[in-house]
């Protein structure tokens, strides 16, 4: 649950962002193949920077309790990288299907 509101938060700010930005004119809509890459880059590299960060926290904290939280919190960031790519992936399915409609390649 936490990776998937982490993931629609992000998803939504962008696409506030494109929309304030007047970036959806140019043809980067939210839901285009590049925003969601583009969107599984920043959240990857995020997530990689806060998973160190709270790996090194875990290691120093003394008390079982605290160490379990951080690492479902570690686990939840792992999740919502695989989320994230996997919305960038079916973006680019999506791409991939459309264009060949476009182009008459469908039977």
């Amino acid at each position: 649950c936490f990776a998937w509101c982490l993931l629609y938060t992000t998803m939504w700010w962008v696409a506030r962002q494109l929309v304030q930005w007047d970036i959806v004119a140019v043809g980067f809509g939210p839901n285009s193949a590049t925003v969601r890459a583009m969107v599984a880059v920043v959240i990857s590299i995020i997530s990689f920077l806060f998973i160190g960060v709270l790996d090194k926290f875990s290691d120093d904290i003394a008390g079982e309790a605290a160490e379990k939280a951080l690492r479902s919190i570690i686990r939840s960031l792992g999740v919502l990288v695989g989320f994230s790519w996997e919305q960038a992936f079916a973006g680019g399915v999506e791409a991939i299907v459309e264009a060949s409609v476009d182009d008459g390649m469908s039977d």
